[in-house]
């Protein structure tokens, strides 16, 4: 783009705020530089021009955008194309699909097309790096280990190697396109998930709840647990206000009599925890439900007992679609800043995880806070 006029190149990321980012870093490199004219930064649309046109041919120019806004990639014509972690992508392949074919006047057969991204499964990412490795005539594939790189923490990576899920790991290290990120072995998920839904309490036993609540077009789901790690009930609804929530738990607390019914108090949680602590002058207000603060060390926590549980077999399930969907699709990812991140698969939701995981919790902390089981 600096020697030649008339070049438009265009630089692809996940999001808006690693755009950003790339742009700084190009920005950085030509700090102070005489070729460039000027440097563009609009919402969703940023660009480098340089000083190159001629009488006949206008300047070049290195534009920066989002593929997740895809309004803003078309209407161009374009001579060469770089994207950054495109296995990432939200929309999948759109590279491929809309943006290669701006390619085809401006590069006049000579467009250079550059895929560079961390493994994400088996996905088009794979399917491109493929044809590199066959031969493929037009496709190479070139894999830069973390070893080759003079900047790498080795330290740190041994560590992460130690702590990081085998898969996760050889994914973001090692360059290998794993066929899961799933927290949970997906074996052991069918193996636990065969119990029937309980719907009275046993005499001898006592019972732990979880509720995760979500807004109003989100799921709320209340989990219950026995002291044998058995999930003997599950109520999951949607579209519903806080005077109805409050109902559906009363409506457990009634029929299990749990220890313990521990409720995420963040968003509308709270408002909720306090309507079910209250009288209504005909039903006595519930007094054994407890306000669970969701933040990232404490998501981390409850999420990482529900993953001992199973991988330990301490711990059976309701034989529920959704629910094997959902414990099969929660992966683990890795932050910039080198932390994991739990999070449902696009497409999918995490509300029966999460009133699983409080459901546990409410069993440790009442067993640990020494209370007599009725």
């Amino acid at each position: 783009a600096m020697i030649e006029p008339d070049q438009i190149i265009m630089v692809l990321s996940a999001s808006d705020a690693l755009t950003t980012e790339l742009l700084n870093v190009f920005k950085s490199i030509l700090r102070d530089s005489p070729f460039v004219r000027n440097i563009k930064v609009q919402a969703s649309k940023q660009e480098i021009v340089f000083t190159n046109g001629t009488k006949d041919l206008p300047d070049s120019k290195i534009l920066f955008r989002s593929a997740n806004i895809l309004e803003n990639l078309r209407s161009y014509s374009l001579s060469h194309i770089l994207g950054d972690e495109v296995a990432f992508f939200e929309h999948g392949d759109v590279i491929g699909r809309i943006v290669a074919p701006a390619t085809n006047i401006k590069g006049k057969g000579k467009a250079k097309i550059i895929m560079a991204s961390t493994p994400a499964g088996n996905n088009f990412f794979k399917d491109y790096y493929m044809k590199g490795e066959l031969n493929v005539p037009n496709f190479k594939s070139y894999k830069i280990h973390y070893s080759e790189n003079p900047w790498s923490d080795l330290k740190d990576i041994a560590s992460m190697k130690l702590n990081l899920p085998k898969a996760l790991y050889e994914q973001e290290f090692e360059m290998v396109f794993v066929n899961s990120l799933s927290i949970f072995d997906v074996n052991a998920v069918d193996e636990l998930s065969v119990l029937n839904p309980q719907r009275d309490c046993v005499y001898g036993n006592t019972y732990y709840t979880g509720v995760d609540i979500g807004m109003k077009n989100d799921y709320t789901t209340i989990v219950t647990i026995d002291n044998l790690g058995n999930m003997v009930d599950m109520q999951r609804f949607t579209d519903c206000e806080s005077p109805y929530i409050k109902v559906r738990i009363k409506e457990v607390a009634d029929r299990y009599s749990p220890s313990m019914i521990l409720v995420e108090a963040n968003g509308i949680g709270l408002p909720v925890i306090s309507m079910c602590r209250a009288s209504d002058g005909v039903h006595e207000g519930i007094s054994n439900i407890e306000e669970f603060y969701t933040t990232s060390d404490s998501k981390s926590k409850i999420l990482n007992q529900l993953i001992s549980a199973v991988s330990n077999k301490e711990i059976h399930l309701l034989n529920d679609p959704d629910l094997k969907a959902e414990f099969k699709g929660y992966i683990a990812k890795l932050s910039k800043s080198g932390n994991v991140l739990y999070q449902a698969s696009y497409g999918l939701h995490d509300d029966i995880i999460m009133a699983c995981s409080l459901a546990l919790q409410s069993k440790a902390s009442f067993q640990y806070q020494g209370i007599a089981i009725r």
